[in-house]
C-alpha cells in the first residue's frame, strides 16, 4: 500500500534486474530457450489455457488489467489484443526488468496510451484494495521464495475488484518429477540455502494450493487445472 515501508530486496530477484544486460540477452535467458519469434504465440497460449476450463470467468469489457511478474512484456502484449484493457499494469520485483520491457515495446512498436509498470518490493503493492478487473502472472512466480508467491496471492486477492477474476500460473510438483535429477536438485538447493542469485524454483501440488486459497486466502471456490506440468489456479472476489 502507499505509504508503507518498503521491504529489502530479496537475493532471488536480484537475477531479474538485469539493468546492464543486453535486451537479446534478457529475452534469450528468461524464455527458456525458446525462440524469439515463438514468444507471441507462446504469451497468447498462455492466456487460452487460463480461460479454457473456466468458461464462466468473465472479464469486464475494457478492463483495467495487471500482470504480476510482467518480464519483458510479451504476455501483456498478448493481453492488449485479448482484452482491449483501458489500461495495463505490469507488476515486477525488478526495475530493470522493467527498463527492459519499455525497451522491448519501443523496439516491436507496441504502443498502448493505457501500458504501465509498476515497481513491486514482493510485499507490498503499490495500489489500493479492488483496483483491478483482471490480474494474472505467467511463470513468474515459481521463481520466487514460496512465501512471497503466497503473498503475492493475498496482494492480488486484495487489488482484484469484486466480480473480477484473478489467473496464476505455477510449476506443478509433476514437472519436478519429470525433469529433477539428484543433480540438479543438488544444485537447487545449494543455491537457496546459499542465498545465491539465480532462477530459484518453487513447486505446488493442487491439493496445497487449494488449501491455500481456501483457508489461507478466505477464498470459497478457487479452481485449479494441472496441465503440462503446470498449475493453473482461477479466483474471484
Amino acid at each position: 500500500m502507499p505509504g508503507e515501508q518498503r521491504s529489502p530486496v530479496h537475493v532471488a530477484f536480484r537475477t531479474w534486474d538485469a539493468a546492464s544486460e543486453p535486451l537479446e540477452s534478457v529475452e534469450a535467458r528468461i524464455h527458456d530457450g525458446v525462440p524469439l519469434d515463438q514468444l507471441r504465440a507462446r504469451a497468447a497460449g498462455y492466456l487460452e489455457i487460463f480461460h479454457r476450463p473456466y468458461p464462466h470467468a468473465r472479464v469486464a469489457r475494457q478492463p483495467e488489467v495487471m500482470e504480476i511478474g510482467s518480464g519483458v512484456g510479451y504476455v501483456m502484449e498478448a493481453a492488449l489484443h485479448r482484452y482491449r484493457p483501458s489500461r495495463i499494469v505490469g507488476l515486477d520485483v525488478a526495475a530493470g526488468m522493467i527498463q527492459k520491457a519499455r525497451e522491448r515495446l519501443r523496439r516491436d512498436g507496441v504502443d498502448h496510451p493505457g501500458i504501465g509498470f509498476a515497481h513491486y518490493d514482493g510485499v507490498h503493492a503499490p495500489f489500493p484494495d479492488d483496483s483491478f478487473d483482471l490480474i494474472y502472472s505467467v511463470a513468474s512466480l515459481q521463481h520466487a521464495p514460496r512465501p512471497y508467491c503466497f503473498r503475492a496471492l493475498m496482494e492480488a486477492y486484495r487489488m482484484v475488484r469484486p466480480g473480477g477474476t484473478v489467473f496464476i500460473h505455477l510449476l506443478a510438483c509433476s514437472h519436478f518429477r519429470r525433469h529433477m535429477t539428484p543433480e540438479l536438485f543438488r544444485a537447487e538447493i545449494d543455491r537457496q540455502i546459499a542465498m545465491r542469485e539465480g532462477h530459484w524454483h518453487h513447486y505446488y501440488s493442487a491439493d496445497e494450493l487449494d488449501a491455500v486459497a481456501r483457508q489461507g486466502l478466505g477464498i470459497r471456490s478457487p479452481g485449479i487445472r494441472e496441465l503440462g506440468g503446470s498449475l493453473y489456479l482461477y479466483f474471484s472476489k
